[in-house]
């Protein structure tokens, strides 16, 4: 679900779900617009300097969102066999801003590999 507190998207009290966000990724009239609108791993925007050199260059595009508290990474995936993924990850109250990105990053890599990627319950 969706709670709005306010019209910013900065009051704590808001709160959406990762099904949320990736349904919206997967509808078919407004999500692929809102996918070619993201930043491209590698490449471009906020997504830039993320995942470059790996296999999952020009493969994720992605909305970043932190904020003091949160840290978030929503697109879609490539995979290398040409699937496409959608995905969301949220992390809440985490002091360590530089390790959840590196976190969010890995599940988007693993995810370029799927199917063949490793065992989820390990990440």
């Amino acid at each position: 679900g969706v709670v709005t507190a306010d019209g910013s998207g900065l009051d704590p009290g808001n709160r959406v779900t990762c099904r949320v966000l990736t349904a919206m990724l997967e509808d078919p009239v407004h999500g692929p617009d809102l996918v070619d609108g993201m930043a491209v791993a590698g490449e471009s925007g906020t997504m830039r300097g993320r995942l470059a050199g790996s296999s999952a260059e020009g493969r994720v595009r992605a909305k970043t969102g932190t904020l003091r508290d949160v840290n978030s990474l929503a697109g879609q995936v490539e995979t290398l066999e040409g699937r496409k993924l959608s995905f969301a990850v949220l992390t809440n109250a985490e002091p360590l801003p530089d390790r959840v990105r590196r976190l969010h990053d890995r599940v988007a890599l693993e995810l370029v590999g799927y199917p063949s990627g490793p065992d989820l319950r390990l990440l």
